[in-house]
């Protein structure tokens, strides 16, 4: 998604995993997204959208892990860093 002049925002999607389903007609996916402010800050969040057995619990706390990694990462390429 692109910038939203009128709420000075944009709104993305970053990378996504995505754990096999044999059991449903879907598959799990986790997914980094966010929003960017004007101001240059940015929240990422990510999100996981199913229930999983004990095997696909383990995918996704692979697929949680690397995620997390990665938006610890682009953290770090922001110009701005939020105060607390």
């Amino acid at each position: 998604m692109g910038w939203d002049a009128e709420l000075e925002l944009r709104c993305f999607d970053g990378t996504s995993w995505v754990v096999k389903r044999d059991d449903k007609d879907r598959d799990t996916v986790v997914l980094i997204d966010g929003t960017q402010w004007a101001d240059g800050r940015i929240e990422r969040s990510i999100s996981v959208d199913d229930d999983l057995t004990v095997e696909q619990a383990r995918q996704l706390a692979a697929a949680l892990t690397a995620a997390a990694d990665e938006a610890d990462q682009m953290n770090s390429y922001d110009r701005i860093e939020a105060t607390q």
